[in-house]
């Protein structure tokens, strides 16, 4: 992730085919299927499947290289944190299999990613670029939530 777009965005390896679901409470605001291109090529860079959720404090989180024909949610969509919105896959520019996760402050394109936090057993897990995290680090909510001294 080299680009203030992607900078705090995190990638999550997952099998084809897992459920992915939202992490928050929020309102669809976008929904790209179709692309079934996968690789890493320059051709692929800006093709791929993708969810858009905005929360109600106004933040979006996108959740990219889902499975084509996969998507569980439409534009307008309210969904709960723990809904199911798509499945894992490999579309676009994507080395193999993952879910690649963004917040940014609001919608629109070329807006800066946020650190976020994942509540975890033991309080709050900001990830970090190249770690590795078991699901037991998180608890039941799963729940992101927005490093308010990170821009």
């Amino acid at each position: 992730h080299f680009y203030a777009e992607t900078h705090h965005a995190v990638d999550f390896a997952a099998p084809v085919g897992t459920v992915v679901v939202a992490v928050c409470p929020g309102k669809v605001l976008e929904v790209k299927d179709g692309c079934q291109v996968s690789g890493i090529s320059c051709r692929n860079l800006y093709s791929w499947n993708s969810v858009i959720i905005q929360l109600p404090t106004g933040e979006t989180i996108e959740y990219v290289h889902l499975k084509s024909g996969a998507m569980r949610v439409a534009v307008g969509d309210v969904v709960e944190a723990g809904q199911a919105i798509g499945e894992c896959g490999e579309a676009g520019f994507c080395p193999e299999p993952h879910l690649h996760l963004e917040l940014h402050p609001g919608p629109g394109d070329k807006v800066e990613t946020l650190k976020f936090a994942f509540a975890g057993s033991t309080g709050l897990v900001f990830p970090e670029a190249g770690q590795e995290y078991s699901q037991a680090l998180l608890d039941e909510s799963g729940e992101v939530e927005a490093d308010e001294h990170s821009a």
